[in-house]
């Protein structure tokens, strides 16, 4: 390590528990509360291999799911079902771009406030519109915070590498 100026980790799961909760939901609709969002949302990736947690929050809420008549995962993007007749997006801000979803000011600005305090966020739209936004984070592992004050102690400096979503890891 004397000579070392560089040291890259992969977050989630090495630094963080690799578990991601659910840690904001806000609805854009009034014909959608919060846990409709997230039912929507967790409809929609139902077959998703991402290892994210909308499925388990949704059924801890008792929300009654069906998976969704058709499924496409867009990698680094989200995913585009449909489900009863409405297609669904769940994923970033280029996902909405590629089906022409305009994004509200207002939700621009909730996105990019959860994304400053860490949040994973992911917008879900309904048809053409946004109808919500759920923001989750991974729990830092114990251990990485004196990991990576040791590694600045010797001369370590941090860097941060986009994921991608392109937004910052």
């Amino acid at each position: 390590m004397a000579n070392c100026c560089t040291v890259v980790f992969d977050k989630t799961g090495t630094l963080t528990q690799g578990v991601p909760s659910v840690t904001r939901v806000i609805s854009y609709s009034n014909s959608y509360t919060e846990s409709d969002v997230v039912a929507t949302a967790a409809r929609a990736e139902f077959h998703s291999t991402h290892p994210l947690v909308l499925t388990s929050h949704a059924l801890a809420n008792d929300a009654a799911l069906t998976p969704p008549d058709q499924f496409e995962q867009i990698i680094g993007m989200g995913i585009h079902a449909q489900w009863i007749g409405d297609w669904i997006l769940v994923g970033n801000l280029r996902l909405m771009s590629k089906f022409n979803v305009a994004v509200p000011h207002q939700v621009l600005y909730r996105h990019a406030e959860s994304a400053d305090a860490g949040e994973t966020v992911m917008l879900i739209a309904a048809g053409d519109r946004v109808i919500g936004l759920v923001g989750l984070r991974d729990t830092v592992r114990p251990e990485a915070r004196g990991t990576a004050d040791a590694l600045r102690s010797l001369g370590v400096e941090r860097r941060k590498l986009a994921s991608a979503s392109g937004m910052p890891s």
